[in-house]
């Protein structure tokens, strides 16, 4: 069952679409689509990926801004039971959207801002990734 949520982010909203094994986050310009060995940023320019002793982390920078919806609709959705948590945060430096995912997905969690994403992997996974026409997919084993 496919079931959809409305996270807020900045003037407006972002769609998180999730199934069992599959989340889309999706704004008016930006898709981050979630499988459980692969992650597929559209409307990205570049990435970099940085390990520490435990994580790696690869920053995937958006070709514009993050831009929200803004045309809230009357629609009612549904909420599956697929244990992710979201916080927004505000700071001085800017906003965040912090997605924690379940297990399956082999990620420990999406960091969101207007320029980029962070994608949190521990560093016991592999990693390969391409950059082709303004989409970066990531392929995690």
């Amino acid at each position: 069952m496919k079931s959809i949520r409305r996270i807020k982010w900045l003037d407006g909203y972002l769609l998180l679409e999730t199934t069992f094994d599959y989340i889309m986050l999706k704004s008016a310009n930006i898709a981050i689509e979630v499988k459980p060995k692969t992650i597929i940023v559209k409307g990205a320019e570049n990435y970099r990926i940085y390990r520490t002793s435990f994580s790696q982390y690869i920053y995937v920078y958006f070709v514009e801004k993050l831009k929200p919806f803004t045309n809230y609709s009357s629609n009612n959705y549904s909420l599956e039971n697929l244990s992710i948590r979201i916080e927004n945060v505000k700071t001085s430096i800017g906003d965040f959207c912090i997605i924690k995912l379940p297990e399956q997905f082999n990620i420990q969690h999406l960091i969101i801002t207007e320029e980029k994403i962070c994608i949190a992997i521990h560093l016991k996974r592999k990693l390969t990734t391409e950059l082709i026409e303004n989409t970066v997919i990531i392929y995690v084993y």
